[in-house]
């Protein structure tokens, strides 16, 4: 069984997580996640609403590839292509 090592990185807007297998995550400077990629230089955004609920996935070039309808309490409930989204979402506290 191996160790996985991971690191935080500061940056301008924010921090970055990344991990020796090259996927990494940016953060904004309130710990919002703001777009993840992989070490194929793979990197997708997230598009949110004025509530901060992700609406929409964007592709390197911008494109939204992923839209989703989102229901009163900021779920996800379709995507685009109307497929049924089910998540479940559990609160973990610290301390």
């Amino acid at each position: 069984m191996g160790v996985l090592v991971s690191f935080q990185i500061l940056t301008a807007s924010g921090w970055r997580w990344a991990d020796r297998k090259g996927n990494w995550i940016e953060y904004d400077a309130e710990g919002i996640t703001q777009a993840c990629g992989g070490r194929n230089n793979n990197r997708v955004r997230f598009r949110r609403n004025l509530a901060g609920y992700i609406e929409g996935v964007l592709d390197p070039a911008g494109n939204e590839v992923v839209t989703f309808t989102l229901d009163a309490l900021g779920n996800p409930t379709r995507d685009v292509s109307c497929f049924l989204v089910s998540c479940v979402y559990q609160s973990v506290q610290c301390g």
